[in-house]
């Protein structure tokens, strides 16, 4: 196991204020290890915080397909079907 961090050291890690770090582990804003009265953190909870709460950058792709649904260019079936499988014998063959 790994030594459990003070806010302090969270603090530090995080680039934000000590009392910061303090307030958001009173709130429970990250996981915290009760010792005593003392609070701590640990390492490993701390990284996976910090991974669940990484903002993603959304890819043009992401943002096409949240979208929903693409209207079809063609208002024939025909033309649908050949848009939705490019690859398909022409005439339902």
């Amino acid at each position: 196991m790994e030594k459990l961090l003070t806010s302090r050291e969270v603090a530090e890690i995080l680039g934000i204020s000590p009392t910061t770090a303090k307030i958001w582990a009173s709130k429970r804003k990250f996981p915290v290890v009760k010792v005593g009265r003392l609070v701590r953190i640990a390492p490993e909870a701390l990284d996976e915080w910090v991974r669940e709460n990484t903002d993603q950058a959304i890819t043009p792709a992401q943002k096409r397909c949240s979208r929903g649904p693409k209207e079809p260019k063609t208002g024939s079936f025909e033309g649908l079907l050949n848009e939705l499988c490019p690859g398909r014998p022409k005439g339902g063959q």
